[in-house]
C-alpha cells in the first residue's frame, strides 16, 4: 500500500459531514424499499428464520443445542447412529433420515444445532436481555448494511477520493450489488442474510481500520475480522493482504505483528472450543451435518460442482420467460458479475492499471497482485459450493468480497483520479463516465430485482 494511504485529513466537511448525510439518506432509501414493496411492518419485527437468536435463548438456559424446529436448517447429531455408521455413506443416511426432499426425521437420539458459524449469536445474545427471543432481525439486517455503507465511503476516503467518488464507491457495494437483496427481501432477517450483512460490516470496518497508521487501529482491524471469520469463514483469507500491509507496507516489526494476532487467536480459539463442544472437531460449525449435505455423495463442498457454478456465476442472465412469455427472475442465482457490478469495474481497473505505467507506487504491484489473488481465492472457493447460495438475487456468496474489491478498485485507481495527476484528466473523465454508467445499471437491476421478488 501506498504510505500515504491512511493519512488523516482536515476537512470536518469531507471527514464527518458527507459520509453521515450520505448514509442517513441510504438508510432512509433501504427503509423506503420495504415502504413501496407495503411491508413497513417487517423493519422492526423477529424473522422466524433468525436461527442465531434461537441458538441465543438457548445460551441463556446454559446450552449449545437447540429444540427441534423443521423450518431450520438445523445440524443433526445422533450418536448412535453415528458410532455404528461412516460418516460418509449417504446410502444409509437417506435409510434412517429419510431422501433428498425428505423433512427432517425428529428420531430419538438426535440433538440439534445451529449450522452456521456462531459469532452473529454474540450481538443477539445482548440483545435479547431487552426484547427476549422477538429480537429485530429485519432491523438489524438493514442497519448492518447501513453501517457497511458508511465504512466503504471511510475505505475510499483513505485513499483520499473526492466526496462524491467514495459515495459511489459504498453505493457500487452496498446499493448496486446483491448485498441489497440480503437485507431487503422477505427473509432478510433469516440466518442466511444476517450472517452476510453482518459480514459485510465487520469486513468493512477492518478495511478501513487496517488502511489508517494507527497500531489501535491495526489491533481492531485483525479483531474485526476475526469476527467477520465468525460469520463467513472464508473471509479468514484476507489475514494475508492485512500482514502484508503491516510487515512491508507500513513497516511494523513482526513482533509487533504478531501481537495484533492475539484477539484472532483468541477469537478463534473460542469458535474452535465451541465447535469441538458441539460436534467433536475444531473446525466443524455444523453445515457438514445438515441432512441436504449428508445426503449427497460429494457433501457441501466438492470439484463435481464447480462446472455448473461457474456456467451460473458467469453465464447465466438474471431474467428468462415463462412457458406463458411473462418475464421472470432466475431465483436461484445468475452472473454474480451481474448482480454486483462492482466486479465487473475491478477487472477494468486491474487492466488499466496494467497498461499503464504512470503514477505508480513503488509496492503496489505486489500489493494489488496478493489482494487480486486472494479475493479470485476467495471466489474460486464458492464455486466448489453445492447450492451457489440458494434462494437469492445474483450471486449473494461472491458479495463477501466486495470490501476488498472496493480497496482493489481504490488502490489500482488512485493516481489517475488525484487532482495533482493533470496528464490524467483524460483518464479520470472516462473512468467517471464508465463507472457512472456501471453504477447507474447496477442499481437498477438490483432495485428492479428486489422489489420484484419483495412483493
Amino acid at each position: 500500500m501506498p504510505k500515504h494511504i491512511g493519512r488523516k485529513t482536515k476537512s470536518v466537511k469531507q471527514d464527518v459531514i458527507v459520509p453521515i448525510i450520505a448514509t442517513i439518506l441510504f438508510f432512509a432509501l433501504l427503509c423506503s424499499l420495504y415502504a413501496i414493496s407495503g411491508k413497513t411492518e417487517l423493519i422492526g419485527s423477529h424473522c422466524s428464520y433468525d436461527s442465531y437468536t434461537y441458538q441465543a435463548m438457548s445460551w441463556r438456559e446454559g446450552r449449545t443445542d437447540v429444540d427441534y424446529a423443521p423450518h431450520l436448517e438445523l445440524a443433526i447429531v445422533n450418536e448412535e447412529y453415528e458410532a455404528n455408521h461412516d460418516f460418509d455413506d449417504e446410502e444409509s443416511y437417506i435409510e434412517v433420515f429419510g431422501g433428498i426432499n425428505a423433512p427432517i426425521q425428529d428420531l430419538p437420539g438426535n440433538k440439534y444445532y445451529v449450522s452456521f458459524p456462531p459469532f452473529p449469536s454474540v450481538p443477539m445474545f445482548i440483545i435479547s436481555f431487552f426484547t427476549g427471543a422477538d429480537t429485530p432481525s429485519y432491523l438489524i439486517s438493514i442497519l448492518c448494511l447501513t453501517i457497511s455503507f458508511l465504512y466503504c465511503i471511510l475505505i475510499c476516503r483513505r485513499f483520499y477520493l473526492k466526496d462524491i467518488v467514495s459515495v459511489c464507491g459504498a453505493a457500487f457495494v452496498c446499493l448496486a450489488s446483491s448485498e441489497l437483496f440480503l437485507a431487503v427481501n422477505n427473509n432478510a432477517g433469516g440466518v442466511w442474510f444476517l450472517a452476510q450483512t453482518m459480514s459485510l460490516m465487520l469486513t468493512s470496518m477492518a478495511f478501513y481500520c487496517i488502511l489508517g497508521n494507527r497500531h489501535a487501529e491495526h489491533y481492531w482491524a485483525f479483531a474485526l475480522l476475526a469476527c467477520a471469520v465468525g460469520c463467513r469463514p472464508f473471509q479468514i483469507l484476507y489475514f494475508f493482504p492485512f500482514l502484508y500491509i503491516v510487515l512491508f507496507r507500513k513497516k511494523e516489526k513482526i513482533l509487533q505483528a504478531v501481537k495484533y494476532c492475539i484477539a484472532p487467536a483468541i477469537i478463534g480459539g473460542l469458535y474452535m472450543i465451541y465447535n469441538y463442544i458441539r460436534f467433536g472437531s475444531p473446525l466443524e460449525f455444523g453445515h457438514n451435518y445438515l441432512p441436504e449435505f449428508r445426503r449427497v455423495p460429494d457433501g457441501q463442498f466438492g470439484l463435481s460442482y464447480v462446472k455448473e457454478n461457474l456456467y451460473t456465476g458467469l453465464l447465466k442472465m438474471p431474467f428468462y420467460r415463462d412457458d406463458a412469455g411473462s418475464v421472470q427472475i432466475n431465483q436461484w442465482g445468475f452472473a454474480f458479475w451481474i448482480g454486483s457490478i462492482l466486479f465487473l469495474l475491478m477487472v477494468i481497473c486491474l487492466v488499466y492499471r496494467l497498461l499503464n505505467r504512470s503514477g505508480r507506487t513503488k509496492g503496489d504491484g505486489l500489493a494489488i497482485a496478493g489482494l487480486t489473488l486472494c479475493i479470485l481465492v476467495h471466489l474460486f472457493c464458492f464455486t466448489m459450493h453445492k447450492t451457489y447460495g440458494g434462494w437469492q438475487y445474483g450471486g449473494r456468496y461472491f458479495a463477501d468480497a466486495l470490501p476488498a474489491v472496493l480497496t482493489l478498485c481504490c488502490l489500482c485507481m488512485r493516481p489517475y483520479l488525484n487532482n495533482s495527476y493533470v496528464r490524467e484528466k483524460q483518464t479520470r473523465r472516462s473512468f467517471y463516465v464508465i463507472s457512472s454508467l456501471l453504477l447507474a445499471f447496477g442499481t437498477w437491476i438490483n432495485i428492479y430485482g428486489v422489489l420484484k421478488m419483495f412483493y
